[in-house]
Order: C-alpha cells, then structure tokens, then sequence
C-alpha cells in the first residue's frame, strides 16, 4: 500500500515549557521539541541567551558603529580639502573677474 500523500512522515511534537518554571536543572523553562520517525527520534533545547551572550552581542554591535563612524569620518575629512581648494579657485575667479575683462579687446 501506498502512504497518502496528505499525511507528513514525520508530525514534530512541540512541548511548552511549565508554568512553574521547573523541569530544567537550573530551574529555567525550556521548550522541547520533538520528531519522531520511523528509526529514531530527535531533539532540540531553545534556552533565553545568558550575559555572555548579551555581552558579545553588544561587543559586535559597538564594532559594527565604530567601523561605520570610522568610514563616514574618513569620507568627510576626504572632503573638506578638496571643497577648501574650490572655495579657494571661486574665491579667486570671482576677485579677479576685472583683470580679465581687460584682456578680451
């Protein structure tokens, strides 16, 4: 016979974890996962992240702004010469816009 097509091999079990918080060796609530198959089932442990975690999250994060800061300053100190040297040539074209009249007959 054949397995019908509408019906999944394996169906997952999702287990929440307990109102009262035990069921765990330190006492936090976990969830449980569970699928089980015609050889062997497995399982799966979903835990909230603890300091070490939040720590390198926030390590990554102040590494990722300062490397944008760095490019966005770098960006803008690139700039502030070149706009000073244009500055410097209208500054210049506009003060001596007489002496060149002179020359044209």
């Amino acid at each position: 016979m054949r397995q019908r097509a509408d019906r999944p091999a394996a169906e997952p079990e999702i287990i929440p974890p307990r109102r009262d918080g035990t069921g765990s060796a330190d006492g936090k609530p976990r969830i449980w996962i569970s699928v089980r198959t015609d050889r062997a089932g497995s399982w799966s442990s979903v835990a909230s992240p603890g300091p070490f975690a939040a720590i390198l999250v926030l390590l990554v994060v102040g590494m990722l702004a300062a490397v944008t800061l760095l490019i966005v300053l770098g960006t803008v100190l690139l700039w502030i010469p070149v706009l000073g040297l244009l500055f410097a040539l209208l500054f210049l074209l506009t003060n001596f816009r007489g002496s060149f009249k002179q020359f044209r007959r």
